[in-house]
């Protein structure tokens, strides 16, 4: 009967479970935590064998109670010790013994036999739980405590001294899933319904998960994996069709009475588009329950739609897109919803669209013109709008910045590479090139290390200040980059205006670094602006070679400009558009990020134009080394098929045959030549 207990818990969306996700606990709330360590976590069998009370703490929907129930299972399989679980939603303090009796006689066991309980939904403003907590204690004195307490972002965030014991019960914090967890739940989904590659469909769904400012948790994974089952492109490019699915799975897997009938998804996305219209306008996020039915009613009477509201209400709180946060007040669970609901708001009302974009409040809610340009891919009034407004800030960013058009910080930096170094990469022994990859247990924890647990606690519907700052170009890039990846029907001319603004925009924040280095040499942190950088861990800031320091630092501008924004601009759709604008570009830095950009997501033919680009360059630049440079940075720790692994191989060793010689062409017949230990290792194990 447990094990029955259990998997009704763990099935979801009119399927069962295909698997059960160890969880893992710290005793630090990860609402202000940066970094993510498993070294620095607790198992459920910690726990088991510790033997003590304890109060889980999570966001909403960690899946506590199909924890509670596997921590009951395992106890009773394992050590033969029975457990109560019980959901302090439905219980009366005055009917805590009668339904612990009803729950032994259900299992067959007695009062001595109880070896630990848990309490589900556990709130200690629950009027009760004070006196539950009373009689626990009386009752089962000895009896260790497990008191699973659910907590929407707003009270963690809101709450900066949460209430943490109970009668000594000590707190601890269930952590989100770690990147290995997530490529098990891949696994198995795929070998159920085989979407794609397990490493490429493991990228998108991280991806996205982090996209959308979601939890890490089993069950927005099987979400997003519901999603992909139906149509699945490696790259995450509109996510405004990725919340459509996800609607429509949810109100497909609705279980309607038989006196209701399923409200029309689009009926209820038109209905919703003008309350968050309202929200915007206003400015306000919360509201009570009969302020959302008398808008919505008025609303659908005013366009002669019959919808059922209450019905309406309780599919969005069910499922969680609008969470209860006191007796009578509500608001939307994860800020992406209100975002798409006003986007698909403007698609349908003009004076909304011109709302949000002629008065610039796009730029407020940057979300919301992404969600608008992915409903049709069309739409050419918010490409046009954001060419001019980036260039705007751009040149503002520029004007400030004071630097020569024609300065480029990059071309003083040379490659520095010896002739004996240059000779060592000569070995006659005719060996095979390794072929052995990085284990996914470095890849994870490198991953894993670059987490931040903290940021989907922050749900709020932000707006972003316009003031003509560096900070601001950042978000206008962002913007742009959205609109470009997702405006594949927009006029041509537009697409190229739109890339060449973007691309503007890199390099005026590329000068702006230059500008920044020395401080950054000097005290490992610097400012321009409202724009603050602060060097990683990886830099040496203790050596007393602060020229190094500095050349270092400059030499890693274009990498780190890819990393900022290669998510947001790319789509293998535009594969054509960066070809293009590689071949006619000659500004050397842009050509040079650009190139950057397609070592890092390796379009169709990736390998011939980044070969080309390499076999064009000056062996003793800094472009060519740092070219290399990358190409080993994919080679060693890159997601890629076994293909784009051998030419990303083969791209390396045609670099060093033309370091090798005194030329500058490189030479293919030389590549067995090439001594495989100039490869950055790749080396094979398991998890």
């Amino acid at each position: 009967m447990l094990e029955e207990r259990f998997r009704d818990t763990m099935a979801v969306y009119g399927d069962d479970s295909l698997i059960w996700i160890d969880r893992y606990f710290s005793m630090n709330r990860f609402d202000r935590a940066f970094t993510f360590n498993k070294k620095d976590l607790y198992s459920e069998d910690d726990i088991i064998n510790a033997g003590k009370s304890l109060k889980i703490i999570t966001p909403a929907q960690y899946g506590l109670t199909s924890f509670g129930w596997h921590f009951l299972l395992r106890l009773w399989k394992e050590k033969r010790i029975f457990g109560l679980f019980l959901d302090s939603r439905i219980i009366k303090a005055n009917k805590i013994e009668k339904v612990i009796t009803r729950q032994l006689e259900t299992f067959g066991s007695k009062k001595e036999n109880v070896g630990w309980i848990i309490f589900d939904n556990w709130d200690l403003n629950n009027k009760d739980a004070k006196q539950i907590l009373t009689y626990i204690k009386k009752e089962y004195e000895d009896v260790p405590l497990l008191l699973l307490c659910p907590m929407l972002e707003k009270s963690f965030i809101e709450n900066e001294n949460i209430s943490l014991h109970e009668f000594s019960i000590a707190p601890i914090f269930m952590a989100p899933m770690q990147l290995c967890q997530l490529r098990n739940m891949v696994s198995v989904y795929n070998r159920k319904r085989n979407i794609g590659e397990d490493e490429v469909v493991l990228k998108r769904l991280n991806d996205d998960i982090q996209n959308f400012n979601m939890h890490r948790t089993p069950l927005n994974c099987i979400s997003l994996l519901e999603v992909f089952s139906n149509s699945f492109d490696e790259n995450p490019v509109n996510r405004t069709e990725m919340i459509e699915r996800l609607l429509r799975i949810i109100f497909e897997n609705e279980e309607v009475p038989s006196y209701k009938s399923l409200p029309d998804m689009k009926d209820c996305e038109f209905a919703i588009g003008y309350y968050c219209e309202q929200m915007i306008r206003n400015e306000q996020y919360y509201f009570s329950g009969k302020q959302f039915y008398d808008t919505i009613s008025d609303f659908c009477k005013q366009q002669k739609i019959t919808l059922d509201i209450n019905y309406l209400f309780s599919i969005l709180l069910r499922n969680q897109i609008i969470c209860q946060y006191d007796s009578d007040l509500y608001g939307f669970r994860f800020a992406f919803w209100v975002y798409y609901f006003a986007a698909m708001r403007m698609t349908k009302s003009p004076e909304f669209t011109n709302f949000i974009l002629e008065e610039e409040n796009y730029a407020h809610y940057p979300e919301v013109l992404e969600f608008y340009t992915g409903s049709d891919r069309t739409r050419n009034d918010a490409a046009e709008i954001v060419i001019q407004d980036i260039n705007k800030i751009t040149n503002k960013v520029h004007d400030k910045v004071g630097l020569p058009d024609k300065m480029n910080p990059l071309q003083y930096l040379r490659l520095d590479i010896t002739d004996e170094q240059a000779a060592k990469a000569i070995d006659k022994l005719d060996n095979q090139l390794k072929q052995s990859k990085l284990p996914t247990n470095i890849k994870d924890a490198l991953d894993d290390s670059n987490y931040n647990p903290s940021i989907p606690f922050h749900q709020d519907v932000r707006k972003v200040w316009e003031n003509y700052s560096v900070n601001y170009l950042q978000e206008m890039i962002g913007i742009a980059s959205k609109v470009l990846r997702n405006s594949d029907y927009i006029l041509p001319e537009n697409k190229i205006k739109l890339l060449d603004s973007i691309t503007d925009a890199w390099l005026n924040t590329i000068r702006v670094i230059y500008l920044m280095a020395p401080a950054l040499a000097m005290e490992g942190k610097a400012g321009y602006d409202d724009f603050r950088l602060q060097l990683a861990d990886s830099y040496d800031t203790k050596s007393d070679d602060k020229k190094q320091l500095l050349i270092d630092i400059m030499s890693n501008i274009p990498h780190n400009i890819v990393t900022w924004y290669k998510d947001n601009i790319y789509s293998s759709k535009l594969t054509d558009l960066l070809y293009e604008k590689i071949e006619q570009e000659t500004n050397p830095v842009i050509k040079h990020v650009l190139i950057n950009l397609v070592i890092y997501k390796q379009p169709d033919r990736w390998d011939i134009v980044v070969r080309r680009y390499l076999d064009k360059s000056d062996k003793h630049s800094f472009y060519f080394g740092e070219t290399l440079s990358s190409l080993r940075v994919m080679y060693a720790k890159g997601a890629m098929s076994d293909a784009d692994l051998a030419k990303t191989k083969t791209l390396i060793l045609l670099g060093y045959t033309k370091l090798a010689t005194k030329g500058n062409k490189m030479n293919p017949g030389m590549i067995k030549k090439i001594n495989p230990n100039i490869l950055p290792q790749r080396e094979s194990g398991n998890e």
